[in-house]
């Protein structure tokens, strides 16, 4: 049988844990009660209890310690920390600073500096001295335990003097002394799953100050930061990306684009595909914008979307370069070349119709992708858009609707006369109407005659037998409009124009809310089966859910807005498109 002993932490490091945790301190004894003071010295005079701590130490200073550190640690731990980190810009994103329930995590520790006097050591300080004389002890120097907590010391001491010349120092001897705890346990064991999550959690320390750095605009030392995240774990690509992104925005195109390339050869960058057209997509706008190189942005937009079709980033990068080239006819041109053959693909399709939506022209473009889902009735790409283009449409019409009510308002609050008591004067709207708005005031109206701007349009002015004009004889008012003998400068006049031009602008508004619905309605049509395909698209959730809440559908919005904060997704009023204060 092994001893209980052979799977605890040697007696030693246990105490050089205690003074790194500060729990070491003598207790202050209080001079106004002697009786106190001497119940605590016959306390410290006392035999101490070693029998529930494995290590023999005090209860009053118990150490949490791994149960196992034998070629028997459990099997289940977490393999690797780094393992992870390959998958996003945030790979370790979500991993403590030291692995939750690790002995003497590093973020867990206390703050040093803010507790210790000043020019008195700190306690890492303090821990260091005994770490160092143990690896010097032909046992202790086997034992990963050692290496581990050498590690965790010296990786609190580089945070307390992350600024100063030493650390560099101090970040070496950290990472060498995590690779030799790891290198003395067994793999998946405690303390290698320990020295993992620390590497990690420092990875993801200096990753984030350079990401600091950046948003500073101190370009310098956010590479530096990146530059030590690739020392730390040397397979994970997400730094070369973040120092390419750094020189981008510090105007140095060409190392960007070497970062940018170094990260798209990099072994690891091939588990976040999704980020390639974003990263394509950069490298583009430096060859043309930066470089001025049409030819290559062009050239390499045209290569990525061979790999990367129907996608949207990489399409608008393509059509502004053109615009901003003042090549957007050519563009056009060669767009409607590859359509107009028989054998047209769906690519090219949507390409194009992507193309009308961005230059306005709506209805052409919807036709093209209606083409695409007759030929492909469930591509998610163009479901999706054609979605996201109603709903833009929508929102679009209730802008127009606001400015409606606006204009209304200020036409009802205007000089001259602004009531009718006695309805003695109303105007109907008999026929549909087309009118630019805003121009009803301007132009000369004459009733029942044919004219430019009403011609489609009749108006039925309507007065009672108490509107008579003096000096006319008893002619009503709708028979002095016939007459053409109102003067247009004239208060009545004026108000009666201002009566028709509310009128119609009332009825476009009504027109607009039915558009309004029209459009709403067709969005969640082709929103909810764009859904069904793909229910972790953010976009799509939000769309859906303002459909379903001003299409009155409030269980189907509650629900989706259920599926959102699942989703850790948080709408508020600012990012209702429809919302406008009052």
């Amino acid at each position: 049988m092994i001893p209980h002993n052979a799977f605890a932490i040697p007696k030693t490091i246990a105490k050089i844990v205690q003074t790194f945790e500060g729990k070491h301190k003598k207790k202050k004894a209080n001079p106004k009660a002697k009786l106190n003071k001497a119940n605590d010295k016959c306390k410290d005079a006392l035999p101490i209890d070693t029998s529930a701590s494995p290590t023999g130490d005090a209860e009053e200073a118990p150490v949490v310690v791994p149960e196992q550190v034998s070629e028997e640690a459990p099997k289940n731990e977490p393999a690797s920390v780094s393992s992870e980190a390959s998958s996003s810009a945030n790979a370790v994103e979500g991993t403590p600073n030291a692995v939750e329930g690790t002995p003497n995590a590093v973020e867990g520790a206390p703050n040093a500096v803010e507790d210790a006097p000043q020019n008195e050591p700190t306690k890492a300080e303090q821990a260091r001295l005994g770490i160092d004389k143990a690896i010097k002890d032909r046992k202790l120097v086997k034992h990963p335990a050692t290496w581990y907590y050498r590690g965790v010391i010296y990786d609190q001491l580089l945070r307390e003097q992350i600024t100063s010349q030493a650390a560099p120092d101090l970040l070496n001897e950290a990472l060498a002394a995590y690779e030799e705890a790891k290198k003395l346990s067994v793999l998946s064991s405690q303390f290698h799953s320990f020295a993992l999550g620390n590497i990690a959690a420092l990875w993801n320390y200096y990753l984030e100050k350079g990401i600091a750095y950046s948003l500073q605009e101190s370009f310098d030392q956010a590479v530096d930061h990146f530059a030590v995240c690739r020392r730390i774990i040397p397979e994970e690509p997400t730094p070369l990306l973040y120092t390419a992104i750094v020189y981008h925005n510090n105007d140095k195109p060409e190392e960007a684009l070497r970062y940018y390339s170094d990260y798209l050869q990099d072994k690891g960058s091939v588990q976040n595909k999704e980020a390639y057209p974003a990263v394509f997509r950069a490298m583009a706008d430096i060859q043309y914008n930066k470089l001025k190189k049409f030819d290559e942005a062009i050239t390499l937009l045209d290569t990525t979307l061979v790999t990367f079709p129907l996608h949207n980033e990489l399409l608008e990068e393509k059509l502004l370069i053109y615009k901003d080239a003042n090549k957007i006819e050519e563009y056009e041109a060669s767009l409607a070349t590859v359509v107009s053959n028989k054998n047209k693909e769906v690519e090219s399709c949507y390409a194009y119709a992507y193309f009308l939506e961005n230059q306005g022209r709506i209805e052409e473009a919807i036709s093209y992708y209606q083409q695409i889902l007759k030929l492909k009735p469930n591509q998610h790409n163009t479901l999706r858009q054609m979605g996201l283009l109603f709903y833009n449409e929508a929102i679009k019409a209730y802008a127009i609707v606001q400015k409606l009510d606006g204009q209304i308002k200020q036409l009802g609050t205007g000089g001259g006369i602004t009531e009718d008591l006695w309805s003695l004067i109303g105007v109907n709207v008999k026929q549909p109407f087309s009118y630019p708005l805003g121009t009803a005031l301007t132009e000369k109206i004459v009733m029942y005659s044919v004219h430019p701007f009403f011609s489609s349009t009749t108006f039925v002015v309507h007065d009672g037998p108490l509107m008579q004009s003096s000096g006319i004889g008893n002619l009503r008012i709708s028979d002095r409009i016939k007459a053409d003998s109102l003067d247009d400068t004239s208060t009545l006049y004026r108000y009666i124009a201002k009566k028709i031009a509310v009128e119609l602008l009332c009825y476009n508004r009504v027109q607009t809310i039915i558009e309004l619905e029209r459009f709403l309605a067709k969005s969640l049509h082709y929103l909810e089966m764009a859904y069904m395909q793909n229910k972790k698209d953010k976009t799509i959730t939000q769309a859906l859910y303002y459909n379903y809440f001003y299409l009155k559908k409030y269980g189907s919005a509650k629900r989706m807005l259920s599926i959102m904060q699942r989703q850790k997704q948080y709408v508020s009023q600012e990012d209702d498109p429809f919302f406008t204060e009052k």
